[in-house]
């Protein structure tokens, strides 16, 4: 005659902390008018892209949350762009808290360069194709919101570049 033996192990997990206690900011302005002009274009243009899809969510210069040793140090990251797909976009955000939504980690995150990470973060110059946008990034010369600048836009496949009120 067989036995069955069942050994069962209790763990205390620590209480997620609130979300409503995180910080939303950190009282830092954007580095210059276009960072905030960029940041505005790339949303845009993805809202664009996908506005018939209410399972993303787009937004740039807010806090994300990934994981509790981030909070106890006080790590706060606020990306300069983000999409996460695959999420009920149908309702805004102040700050993204991974453990809120399901785990969901941004599926894409870019950080603009400017002159003070300019020896940091300096790469090749050209077009990166995002398969999670399904589209190429890459730099386009233009005006937007009334400031003639070098921007950074998606292109799609064939190279042309996404719709948004530039010109």
């Amino acid at each position: 005659m067989s036995q069955v033996i069942e050994v069962v192990e209790r763990y205390i997990l620590p209480d997620l902390p609130d979300s409503s206690q995180l910080p939303e900011e950190d009282g830092v302005p954007m580095e210059t008018n276009w960072h905030r002009s960029q940041m505005n274009l790339l949303v845009d243009v993805v809202r664009h892209r996908w506005q018939d899809r209410r399972d993303f969510f787009t937004d740039g210069n807010m806090f994300v949350y990934y994981s509790m040793n981030q909070v106890r140090n006080r790590n706060y990251k606020g990306p300069d762009f983000f999409v996460v797909k695959g999420i009920d976009g149908s309702y805004p955000r102040q700050k993204w808290v991974v453990w809120e939504e399901d785990a969901r980690f941004p599926n894409v995150i870019v950080e603009l360069m400017s002159e003070s990470t300019r020896d940091e973060e300096a790469d090749e110059h050209g077009r990166l194709w995002s398969s999670e946008l399904d589209a190429w990034l890459g730099l386009w010369q233009g005006k937007f919101l009334e400031e003639e600048a070098v921007w950074l836009r998606l292109f799609d496949e064939d190279g042309q570049v996404g719709h948004s009120h530039c010109r």
